[in-house]
């Protein structure tokens, strides 16, 4: 019972690392996404 339980701690505690990474992730490749669409957008104004 008590192993499990702290198995179950590491679990956890891993899965909210792996949450932090991804969504870091997701929120830097957000920005990343915004701002290259911005850049395009400029680039299709100056052509135009």
């Amino acid at each position: 019972m008590r192993s499990s339980r702290r198995k179950f701690v590491k679990s956890s505690a891993k899965t909210k690392a792996l949450i932090i990474v991804f969504g870091s992730l997701s929120i830097s490749g957000a920005a990343f996404y915004a701002s290259h669409r911005r850049v395009m957008t400029a680039m299709a104004q100056v052509k135009a």
